[in-house]
Order: C-alpha cells, then structure tokens, then sequence
C-alpha cells in the first residue's frame, strides 16, 4: 500500500503522513494495521472495493491480536479474521460489532478459567480470594 511504503521510504510519522492526505493519526494508523489482514481479504477489498470501513477492517484486526493470546494458530487467527470480514460484507457493521463484543466475552471467560486465582472485592464482605488447586480430589485435600 502507498501509505505503508511512503512511511517506510520517507520516514514519515503516523501524524506526518495524517497531515499530508488530510485524514487522522488515527485513521492512517488503522489503515496501517488492515494490511495484517490475510492477503485474501486485502486483495478482494482492493480488487471488488467491497468495503470502505477502515474502522471495521481495523477492528477485524484487533480481536485476532488479542485472541492470540489464546494460543491459536496462525491458520486459526487467519479463518477468523477472514469469517469476520465476510460477516461484515453480508450482515453489515453492527453485526460485526456484536461477533466482536461475543468473542471477547469468550476470551475472558477462558482467561478467568486459566487462571488459579480469583480475587473479588465486594464492598459488604471486602476482598475474597478464592485459589483453585486443579486434580485435588477429597484425599489429598485431607492431607494438605
């Protein structure tokens, strides 16, 4: 893309290249993180121009990053970006920002199952810890 090899080329700044075509910081810096997308969503968005929505591409983006954390595979992140854009192009922006706010549910409720401890502040019973000791059945406990 022009505005990734000019930046590169040039050394031009995000607030730089933002002032030269007349848009945002923020905006070129979306339309940087779109080219991480897998090469077929990049090609069909220049061929068919099938979506103008820097903001929703970016997005696409941002939840493969975090759900990376998840230990997917490349393949895995890059089906779910593509299974993203193509949910854009049929059902449409809110759409996609119900998938997106879905799957970063999931992602929470599987890093609170990760982790051993939980901590709750409650402001009538105050702080509560609760640490989960996995493969403990009544025998060893008894032993603890």
């Amino acid at each position: 893309m022009a505005i990734q090899r000019y930046k590169e080329e040039f050394g031009k700044t995000l607030e730089e290249i933002a002032k030269e075509i007349g848009k945002s910081k923020d905006y070129v810096s979306r339309l940087l993180s779109v080219l991480e997308l897998p090469q077929e969503v990049i090609e069909d968005v220049q061929k068919n121009k099938s979506t103008k929505d820097v903001r929703a591409l970016s997005e696409i983006n941002a939840i493969a990053k975090k759900m990376k954390k998840l230990v997917m595979t490349n393949f895995e992140i890059e089906n779910l970006q593509k299974s993203l854009y193509y949910g854009l192009l049929e059902h449409g922006r809110e759409w996609l920002k119900r998938e997106i706010k879905r799957k970063l549910s999931l992602l929470e409720e599987q890093e609170k199952e990760k982790s051993p401890i939980k901590i709750k502040k409650d402001k009538r019973r105050g702080l509560t810890i609760n640490v989960r000791i996995p493969n403990l059945d009544d025998e060893k406990i008894k032993e603890i």
